[in-house]
């Protein structure tokens, strides 16, 4: 069976709280190029949905807070592998509440100063998009 090609839009939240990022630990072991690295927490957009609201809702799913969005960071990363183009977009967020209640997407969650993110095991795009903020 032939699998079609498809472009995505994803979104990002950059949940920024007392000068630290938040990041979360992928939990993909199918995948074992993104599991268990550090990530941005973010997913698809839905059909008919605005990237904004995707973005508070994936926050909602993953992280089970509500956050406000601050601003778009202006820089557009994208990704193409045998089957997809994936577009992302970024938000600057805040969290309006503190108690994270992780999905079965993440392994682990941690606050992380932006100067200490490029020690740990991130997604290769991720300190790019960071200097952007």
């Amino acid at each position: 069976m032939k699998k079609d090609k498809k472009t995505m839009i994803v979104v990002l939240a950059v949940i920024v709280k007392d000068g630290r990022i938040l990041l979360t630990k992928r939990n993909q072991p199918s995948a074992p190029d993104y599991h268990g690295k550090w990530n941005i927490p973010g997913g698809a957009v839905e059909y008919g949905e605005h990237p904004e609201e995707a973005t508070i809702r994936e926050a909602q799913e993953e992280l089970g807070i509500t956050i406000r969005i601050l601003k778009t960071i202006p820089h557009i990363y994208h990704h193409t592998d045998k089957y997809r183009h994936a577009i992302f977009i970024s938000y600057l967020c805040e969290a309006l509440s503190n108690d994270i209640t992780l999905n079965d997407e993440s392994l682990a969650h941690q606050w992380v100063k932006k100067d200490n993110i490029q020690n740990l095991n991130t997604l290769d795009p991720i300190i790019k998009l960071l200097s952007y903020i």
